[in-house]
């Protein structure tokens, strides 16, 4: 049997096998070098993902940085312009010429002192005696471009129909003035004649001070008396979110002293007479909405909302507080101080109520700190009389400047006799 040897392809054939093997071994080249660099995106893929996360974190935290630091600027550029203020203030009251009896002075710091010495009632007869009608429409005539002139005005005068005279004048000349607008709600609210004009002129103030709490603190003033709670409420914590409650009463002090310079007093005398005497109503106007808000409080806390109760207390405190932080004067700071006391009262009963055992603590230390400043206000104020009777006429002078400037909580603690007294009384063992 013969058999046929095996055909070999025809060249043609052979040719396009090898061909097609090639191109098979270039794909599955490419296919290998393809799913590598799949591997190694996807692995750069995931590194840009976690780096992505790394920088959103890091964005978020400088976000909340950039933040606080806008905040902190915020409330430095309101100091720098409540500064400025009270600057242009001082620098227009040393470039007046003097304006009183050229060749003698009747009221020296003697006789403020004397007054003082004896007891705030006659301070109050020194200044009506010092200041007449004829005297505050002099000064007036003078300065009538200034607004603040006006307020002064109204609050030298001995006649309360001329007092509301000046002060409807200077609301018409001066409409936009955010003290001239607070002073003029002030006196709508404690002479129960707030109307429809008077909440007009609380939202003037509020856009004309947007960063003054005053303006929401009058408006929560308005709503309790219309019966509005929750719109009272409302305002009271908005007044407590700003960290500003300005009442401008540094200018009123050194226009006053103008009035009573054109009089007879000295300079000194009449910085003292106009600093022992400025009016400060809207703070019992403060005390008496937070108080009202405080009996909202304790009512919340007996229907069951202990949450919306124990808010509207520290809305009260975080009040006190600014109100302490933003005034210049001793009254401020205790004003401020009985508010944040009260609203601490309120908060450690309902906490207790609620068996809040790490609340309540807290609420404890916050009481505590605040005690130790109280008594130390306390022992400052305490102390004044004798520091008042030690004084003389340039110690008064430098005592003066020196709360003009700095504050009244820093210039007395710069009295001898009231630092001794602080020493005494802040290391003396409690019993």
């Amino acid at each position: 049997m013969s058999h046929k040897a095996p055909q070999m392809p025809s060249l043609p054939c052979l040719l396009a096998n090898i061909g097609l093997l090639v191109v098979a071994i270039g794909a599955a080249w490419k296919l290998s070098r393809t799913e590598s660099e799949l591997m190694r995106t996807m692995d750069v893929l995931q590194n840009v993902m976690v780096e992505s996360d790394r920088l959103d974190a890091q964005r978020g935290d400088l976000g909340r940085k950039v933040k606080r630091l806008q905040r902190v600027i915020g409330k430095l550029n309101e100091e720098r312009v409540s500064d400025e203020i009270l600057t242009e203030t001082l620098w227009r009251r040393l470039s007046q010429p003097g304006e009183g009896p050229s060749d003698s002075h009747t009221y020296n710091s003697g006789v403020l002192l004397e007054a003082a010495r004896n007891g705030d009632e006659n301070l109050e007869k020194l200044l009506r005696t010092v200041m007449s009608e004829a005297g505050v429409k002099t000064t007036l005539e003078q300065h009538e471009s200034d607004p603040l002139c006006w307020l002064s005005a109204a609050s030298l005068t001995n006649a309360p129909e001329q007092a509301e005279r000046y002060l409807q004048e200077a609301t018409k000349r001066f409409p936009e003035c955010p003290v001239v607008l607070a002073r003029r709600i002030e006196a709508d609210l404690r002479g129960g004649s707030a109307d429809a004009a008077t909440q007009k002129r609380i939202g003037d103030l509020q856009r004309q001070d947007p960063n003054n709490g005053l303006g929401d603190c009058y408006a929560a003033a308005l709503y309790f008396n219309m019966e509005d709670t929750q719109g009272a409420l409302d305002s009271l914590a908005e007044a407590g979110r700003k960290t500003r409650l300005a009442d401008h009463h540094i200018d009123a002090l050194l226009t006053r002293q103008t009035f009573l310079q054109n009089q007879g007093c000295t300079d000194a005398a009449a910085l003292g007479l106009s600093a022992f005497t400025v009016p400060l109503p809207h703070l019992g106007l403060l005390r008496q909405t937070a108080g009202k808000a405080l009996k909202q409080s304790q009512a919340m806390g007996a229907e069951g909302d202990v949450e919306g109760a124990l808010a509207v207390a520290e809305d009260v405190a975080r009040l006190g507080r600014n109100l302490s932080a933003s005034g210049r004067s001793l009254v401020h700071d205790l004003v401020g101080a009985r508010l944040q006391r009260d609203a601490l009262q309120e908060q450690r009963k309902l906490q207790t109520a609620q068996g809040n055992v790490r609340g309540a603590k807290e609420t404890d230390l916050r009481t505590e700190a605040l005690d130790a400043h109280t008594t130390e206000l306390s022992l400052m104020a305490k102390a004044f009389p004798e520091a008042l009777q030690r004084m003389s006429e340039t110690d008064l002078a430098t005592y003066l400047d020196d709360l003009i400037v700095n504050g009244e909580f820093a210039a007395l603690q710069r009295l001898p006799s009231v630092a001794e007294a602080l020493k005494n009384g802040l290391t003396k063992p409690k019993p």
